[in-house]
């Protein structure tokens, strides 16, 4: 199972919880919300229950490997406000989470499915190739619906592994490796395959994407100065 738990500022845990199912259950990603002491939680699952909610964007197990984002009030409670999982047929992970608005948040992981996780009209909306792509995915925290959903990826083993908001410019994604042709013209650095971060606008639109020049990297972290 994964967990979560929630510590005061003298570090006294104030809950903590399981979450999972039957099946094998991750929590890697978290991140803090707006109101009530809300968080969100990203993860994979291999649960066919125990995970998302009824009325969520999709309440079923879509078979080997599921994303999976949660809601969670704060303030001592701990309790799961929603869950939905979020993938198809294939091997799908949630790896990162972050918030964009006072009613949208965001994920981003990997995918090997072709179906289930774009959206039609999103910067990407078909599977680039290779073992798995990349992808990114935002959502109302209120209804619950999806907004919009993007891969990005090529002919490699593709995936994204961090998230982060970018003030009120919308958010960065990025990660260790992608396949090469997904900088955007005139970026900094190479041409890839390599080292890759990435800025979208709040509505998911690619304003700038650049490979970094170390190809050495087995991890990457992303952060914000606004």
């Amino acid at each position: 199972d994964g967990f979560v738990a929630w510590f005061s500022p003298t570090g006294t845990r104030l809950f903590g919880s399981y979450i999972g199912g039957t099946g094998d259950d991750w929590a890697t990603g978290v991140a803090a919300g707006f109101a009530n002491s809300e968080f969100v939680v990203s993860g994979t699952t291999m649960s066919s229950s125990g995970i998302a909610t009824a009325g969520s964007h999709d309440a079923s197990y879509n078979g080997l490997h599921d994303a999976f984002m949660a809601l969670y009030n704060g303030s001592g409670t701990g309790t799961k406000a929603w869950c939905t999982y979020y993938g198809g047929a294939g091997y799908d992970f949630g790896m990162a989470v972050t918030w964009l608005s006072s009613n949208t948040f965001a994920m981003c992981g990997k995918a090997s499915s072709t179906t289930g996780i774009a959206t039609a009209g999103s910067d990407q909306p078909g599977y680039g190739g290779g073992t798995t792509d990349g992808f990114h995915v935002a959502f109302d925290r209120f209804t619950k619906a999806r907004l919009f959903g993007s891969y990005i990826g090529g002919s490699d083993e593709d995936q994204m592994m961090r998230i982060v908001k970018l003030g009120n410019q919308g958010y960065a994604i990025a990660t260790p490796w992608m396949s090469a042709g997904q900088a955007t013209s005139g970026a900094f650095g190479p041409t890839g395959p390599g080292p890759y971060v990435a800025g979208y606008t709040s509505s998911g639109v690619k304003n700038w994407a650049a490979y970094m020049p170390d190809h050495d990297l087995f991890s990457i972290g992303l952060g914000a100065n606004s």
